[in-house]
């Protein structure tokens, strides 16, 4: 359900963060010289006598005055660019008014993102999101629409509202107040509507959105977009809670095109508050009913605002653009944007630094127009531009590079003279009254005559101003005699449940009655525990798991020993390491790292703690030295140093702000002595000493103050099992009962019963004096009994791993595996503390390594940064998050048979064909369809011959062709067609070769090639031939340059078909060749080998036109191959992604709608995998999907209409077979 509260101001607002405006005015008529007075400048000091309004170019001014520090100059219009001068502007938690030329200067903002949302009594909302620079003076214009005339309807009976673009169906009975009380009568609707192809200006925000799966950040190509508003009285008006109306927008016919009947297109909802759309639900192309021979999009809705029926688009190239004026001079603060000219979407307006460029992304490969200036103002300059093929995001050396020349810039947008009052002395300056000004406009390219003006009025009651400038708001107005009063408009069953609160009567900006401050229920988001639909269950959009994330790697330095540090803003400082003194800070919102200045000294094996003041404060690391890091100004300064140099050991931030550092190790050996250092005397002193020297522990600030220690490293090198508590009172140090096993390396975590737990660690070195004996022992420490107690043991022993604990309370260890022979493999186990057992934590960390950084991130997420290899000092400049699995799998029905080396096939009529295979004992003539509507399998006969590892391809008459195989003795060249409609098998002309493990192609003629395969010996086949539906006959083309088997075939857009890889004999002759086939001459040509050389491959073709390539196995590296490279059919080129892939050999990878990549399980070097993960071609990570039920291999994987992917039949581990089905829904 949205957030209700959103829809009650004005046309789908949220007034969760605005304060209760009547009790606001006072600190407003103090903002108000954010625009009225420039920020402190007397009238005194401005320009006497009024400059000439009659001209129409007055010139500038004699003394203007400029915009005060980093400044925004808005403007304010209608459709026809003319100016709403009764707009207000919430932003800087405040309402601002535009004057009557539209327009508002706001000054002293700071840098960053800055949103700035503007309603408008009779229009459209909008919202502006604008990226501020410091020092920056920026202007921008928002556009607002004019609400049409409403269209009546009568609750009691519903409504079918029709308009030339736009239908809505309302059902009986279905509205509710702003209180959640039934509304009768007459209920008007009005309906503002923008086609992308010519109205992407007039859009209400960036085309920018947050997905439903994973919360990620998408840019959006628009097919078309409205706003859909309920009036009562005059007074906006919603659905009922559970009530839902039926959307239908007529698609632009140069739109609709590229769809077809029965396809989905994601829903989207504008959120005014945050400035951008968020998905909620899918809408689906139809034949229109009301306008023969259009299509439509059909989306049924739960509330009413802007909606927008949207495809993301994460495939970006970039574009430099350098802007200039005529004598060839840059241009600073100049807007730059792009429009789609192949592609119905645009850019956000990024504006020119003092150098004159800037960098905008456009979608890859499309055609775009790029602008200087305002893309419906003059005066602009554009340049149309082609984005690159392959991705590139700005910052990198792959960007498109444009230059466009625009009217000089002659002042700074906002800088004004005052002009005369024409009215009354007394009211100038009070509520909305002020003089008018000679303003430069939001280009700087022209300066106005005297405008903005504006005089006393009477109060309207429908505004959040001082209208007639007394010096009092809204007197005599009152919405509602209730005011103040507790109020609730959701379900109330879902009253204080989860996220759902209520909140308190007051009146909206224009005088409309609301709840404001309460909490709606909104649809669930996928990447968060919270339960936001208040239903008391956090569903997470199913039973959603957890995995791992590539996200971007480190900017300064491979790190080793560092340190990792959360931040008061939410960024990651990470710190120092083995050879560096760099640091660098990560922005969990972009993903993204940014280089910070050098640290005074070196340091590794050092400690930074988080100081109350936001400071970072770092201590030791091979030295006695400390410096601390200031966020606010990104620098580092040199502190007092510690008494003796340490290095492994502790540092605690106390309760009153100081931190205790203790043990450790140092020239002369390990340390039992502890220091304090006071932030506000910028000292050290020392404290009482430890009872045993100790390095490699574990301090834990407990609940009641105190500090406890366990374990470390002492000078014979075994771990201790000895603990003691540290008094900040007293200073001293008291010893406690013992942990049942000696351990350093460990972690210890303090869970929410205030209890501790501690993991794993070393309990020494082994007779090799190398190898550690690693514990996976976890016991758990009870500070009000000062006893331990054994808890379930970890899968494996950790060691100089992390231990973070979660929002949920459960506990992730990442980190090394230890093995007694030293060999150690990275995984990560969760810690349940309510049932104390243990559990793999889900998916495949890409970066395997030691001595990595955990940070807990605001979201819940955990960033792991940095590690090193297990026998060198070589290090990493990887980083990667643990988060939700994006989608979630779920059973369906299951199969009649059991079967592995099957195929299983998506036919027009929405179902999947699943065909032969075989069992644990023969092959299977067998055959079943699953129907996706019910989720159930039903028969569809037999074919004629039993087989397994063939082909099955749709033909365009609908019918599948099925060829060749193994039956249980030998390789076939039988081909048989399965008829849908008639539900038969019917028998075809033979191949000229027996062939299995072979491919086939439906090629753009509509025939099928098939190519390669072995007849049976281990020896694999150069011959390909054609399949001709229309005479059911095969005959012979041209042969390849290589014999291959368990190869691929992938369709290009340019109708050829490119071929890579397979085994020439066995499994031990990988190939790296790949040839591409011309259907016109049927002639075979060798293009680029790729860089690896594999076999049991997959290979996809992107959204771009390039082919993914995947997985498999290579004889030269031990068979299994965890990498992916890509082809460019443009070039012939192959370029390697340099990640490792948590799949191997003989998965399936499913090109989703999304046009992300699906890749499931397959064997890798440990056994089969129940890993499944999605390849992101725009940035060419990995996440995880989750994990499939079971490990298997040799199963089929189906993309459904709806999106979804069923996953049928395989081997396990065991050489088992099931006749279970599941579903992964994205």
């Amino acid at each position: 359900m949205q957030h209700m509260a959103r829809s009650f101001l004005h046309e789908g607002g949220n007034l969760n963060h605005r304060k209760q405006l009547f009790r606001l005015f006072s600190m407003m008529l103090g903002l108000l010289s954010l625009y009225t007075s420039g920020c402190g400048h007397s009238t005194a000091e401005e320009p006497s006598g009024p400059p000439d309004t009659e001209n129409p170019d007055p010139g500038q001014p004699q003394h203007p005055f400029e915009p005060v520090g980093t400044s925004l100059f808005l403007q304010v219009v209608d459709e026809g660019g003319g100016p709403v001068s009764g707009a207000a502007v919430s932003a800087l938690d405040a309402v601002f008014p535009v004057d009557s030329s539209g327009h508002l200067l706001l000054e002293n903002l700071s840098p960053g993102s800055f949103l700035a949302r503007v309603d408008a009594l009779g229009f459209t909302s909008a919202t502006a999101v604008v990226e501020l620079q410091a020092g920056a003076h920026l202007g921008t214009q928002v556009k607002l629409l004019r609400r049409p005339p409403p269209i009546p309807f009568q609750v009691e009976q519903g409504g079918v509202i029709q308009t030339e673009q736009v239908r809505v169906v309302i059902p009986p009975d279905a509205v509710v107040d702003a209180l959640g009380q039934p509304v009768s009568g007459t209920v008007n609707v009005t309906i503002n509507p923008i086609d992308p192809t010519v109205q992407l200006s007039s859009m209400p925000g960036p085309l920018e959105g947050t997905a439903a799966s994973d919360s990620a950040r998408v840019s959006l190509e628009s097919f078309f977009m409205a706003e859909v508003s309920l009036w009562s009285h005059d007074s906006p008006v919603q659905l009922a809670p559970g009530k839902t109306a039926d959307l239908e927008f007529v698609l632009p016919e140069s739109l609709a095109s590229q769809f077809q009947v029965g396809d989905s297109v994601p829903a989207w909802w504008f959120d005014l508050d945050a400035g951008l759309w968020r998905e909620e639900g899918t809408g689906t192309v139809q034949l229109s009913q009301t306008q023969p021979g259009k299509r439509v999009w059909s989306v049924q809705v739960n509330h009413f605002t802007w909606w927008n029926c949207d495809a993301p688009w994460t495939d970006k190239s970039c574009v430099n653009v350098f802007v200039v004026d005529k004598m060839g001079r840059p241009l600073s603060g100049a807007a730059v944007t792009a429009q789609g000219v192949s592609y119905a979407g645009a850019s956000r307006t990024s504006y020119t630094g003092a150098n004159g460029r800037t960098c905008i992304e456009i979608k890859r490969g499309a055609t775009a127009n790029v602008y200087a200036g305002l893309v419906s103002q003059s005066p602009n300059a554009v340049e149309k531009v082609i984005g690159t093929q392959a991705a590139a995001l700005c910052g990198s050396n792959a960007c498109t590079e444009v230059a466009l020349t625009m009217a000089e810039i002659i002042c700074q947008p906002g800088a004004y003279a005052s002009c005369p009052y024409s009215g009354p002395a007394e009211a100038e300056g009070k509520g909305v009254c002020r003089a008018g000004r000679q303003q430069c406009n939001i280009l700087g390219t022209a300066w106005s005559v005297c405008q903005g003006e504006v005089l006393p009025a009477a109060e309207s009651c429908r505004s959040p101003f001082d209208e007639d400038c007394d010096g009092e708001l809204n007197e005599g107005c009152n919405c509602s005699d209730l005011q103040g009063l507790p109020c609730y408009g959701g379900p109330s069953e879902t009253k204080d449940v989860g996220i759902c609160h209520g909140g308190t009567l007051a009146c909206d900006l224009f005088g409309n009655t609301v709840c404001q401050e309460q909490q709606l229920p909104r649809q669930e988001v996928c990447s968060t525990i919270e339960d936001e639909d208040c239903n008391g269950t956090s569903e997470s959009c199913g039973p959603s798991s957890w995995g791992w994330l590539a996200t971007g790697p480190m900017a300064d330095e491979e790190r080793l020993w560092h340190t990792a540090t959360l931040l008061h803003n939410g960024k990651v400082l990470v710190a120092g390491g083995i050879f560096t003194t760099s640091s660098e800070v990560y922005d969990p919102a972009t993903g993204t790292w940014s280089g910070a200045i050098s640290m005074v000294s070196h340091h590794h094996y050092h400690t930074a703690t988080l100081l109350p003041n936001g400071r970072v404060l770092v201590v030791g690391g091979l030295s006695n030295l400390s410096e601390v890091y200031d966020p606010v100004a990104g620098v580092w300064s040199a502190t007092s140093p510690m008494s003796t140099e340490r290095s492994d050991h502790t540092a605690t931030l106390l309760p009153n702000g100081q931190v205790l550092v203790a043990g450790g190790s140092g020239f002369g050996g390990t340390r039992s002595s502890a220091e304090v250092y006071d932030p506000a005397t910028d000292t050290w002193s020392m404290t009482g000493t430890m009872n045993f020297p100790r390095t490699e522990h574990t301090a834990t600030l407990l609940p009641n103050g105190e500090v406890l220690v366990t374990g470390g490293q002492g000078e014979n090198g075994s771990g201790f099992p000895t603990a003691e508590i540290y008094n900040p009172v007293t200073g001293t140090w008291n010893i406690t009962s013992a942990m049942d096993s000696g351990r350093y390396e460990h972690t210890a975590t303090l869970l929410p019963s205030g209890e501790v737990l501690v993991t794993g660690g070393s309990a020494g070195r082994a007779e090799d004096g190398f190898s550690k004996i690693g514990l996976s022992s976890a016991e758990v420490y009870t500070p009000s009994t000062g006893t331990w107690r054994a808890t379930g043991s970890m899968s494996s022993a950790h060691s100089g791993h992390e231990a973070t604990l979660l929002p949920n309370g459960q506990v992730l260890v990442v980190g090394p595996v230890v093995y007694y022979e030293g060999q150690p493999y990275e995984v990560a186990e969760m810690y349940d503390p309510a049932s104390s057992t243990w559990r793999p934590a889900g998916g495949a960390m890409e970066a395997p390594g030691r001595n990595a950084t955990a940070t807990l991130l605001p979201s819940g997420q955990v960033l792991i940064a940095g590690a090193g290899t297990f026998s060198t000092y070589e290090t990493t400049v990887s980083a990667e998050v643990y988060r939700p699995a994006m989608g979630f799998w779920s059973p369906t029905g299951s199969m009649k048979t059991a079967r592995t080396q099957h195929t299983a096939t998506l036919m027009q009529n929405g179902r999947v064909l699943v065909a032969g295979g075989r069992d644990t004992l023969s092959s299977l003539s067998s055959t079943e369809v699953y129907n996706p509507a019910s989720g159930t399998w039903s028969d569809a006969g037999s074919m004629a011959t039993a087989r397994a590892l063939h082909t099955a391809t749709v033909l365009p008459s609908g019918d599948v062709l099925v060829t060749g195989g193994r039956d249980t003795l030998s390789v076939l060249s039988s081909t048989e067609v399965y008829n849908p409609v008639t539900d038969t098998w019917s028998v075809v002309s033979s191949m000229a070769f027996p062939r299995e493990n072979h491919v086939a192609t439906l090629l753009s003629n509509g025939k099928v090639l098939v190519t390669g395969g072995s007849a049976g010996e281990d020896a694999s086949l150069p011959w390909a031939e054609i399949y001709d539906p229309a005479t059911g006959t095969w005959s012979r083309t041209g042969t390849m340059f290589t014999p291959r088997r368990n190869h691929t075939a992938t369709l290009l857009p340019n109708g050829r078909v490119l071929v890579t890889g397979g085994y020439s004999y066995n499994r031990d002759s990988s190939r790296d060749l790949t040839e591409v086939y011309d259907p016109e001459t049927g002639t075979w040509a060798p293009t680029n080998p790729m860089i690896a050389r594999r076999g049991d491959h997959t290979a996809t073709l992107l959204r771009n036109g390039q082919v993914f390539v995947a997985g498999g196995g290579d004889d030269r590296s031990g068979f299994f191959l965890p990498s992916e490279e890509v082809y460019d059919p443009g070039t012939g080129v192959w370029s390697s992604l340099g990640r490792k892939l948590p799949f191997y050999t003989q998965s399936t990878a499913t090109l989703l709608q999304s046009g992300q990549v699906l890749i499931l399980g397959g064997r890798g070097s440990f056994g089969l995998r129940t890993n499944a993960g999605r390849y992101l071609p725009d940035t060419g990570i990995w996440t995880t999907a989750g994990d499939m039920a079971r490990a298997t291999q040799d199963h089929q994987a189906t993309l459904l209409p709806s999106g979804r992917v069923l996953v049928t039949g395989g081997t396990q581990e065991d050489g088992g077979l099931s006749t279970a089905a599941q579903l992964y829904t994205p």
